[in-house]
């Protein structure tokens, strides 16, 4: 199973980790796992994809087809640990414009905090 869903909560942030290439199978599974967390009331959420080398425009979906609700309820979906052919497509289809993309699980689950600053991230190695 390429997705590990809700590796448990950290600071009320669900994390979920995915595996291997996120083409279309793979994003209705994840798909699934969003709007289940979403349906439950669970509104922040980090998307863990230092495992995933490929993300088909059908995964880049699933990330931005939930976000208007989560926002809307306080929350927010966030991506963290991009390798970088995919950190690549992200900054050249400009989705950094509705998403935020993080180095580590850490940065992007302080992200969620109101009395932190942290910056995205804009660089990947």
């Amino acid at each position: 199973m390429p997705i590990t869903a809700t590796d448990g909560k950290k600071d009320d942030v669900s994390i979920i980790r995915f595996h291997g290439n996120l083409e279309f199978i793979a994003a209705d599974e994840l798909d699934r796992v969003v709007a289940q967390l979403v349906k439950s009331g669970q509104y922040k959420v980090v998307v863990d994809l230092s495992n995933t080398s490929y993300i088909s425009s059908r995964g880049w979906g699933v990330f931005l087809s939930n976000i208007k609700e989560m926002r809307e309820k306080g929350g927010d979906l966030k991506l963290s640990g991009m390798l970088a052919d995919t950190y690549e497509v992200f900054r050249v289809l400009e989705f950094g414009m509705f998403l935020n993309s993080y180095i580590t699980i850490e940065e992007a689950v302080n992200a969620f905090k109101p009395d932190k600053s942290t910056k995205k991230s804009v660089a990947h190695a």
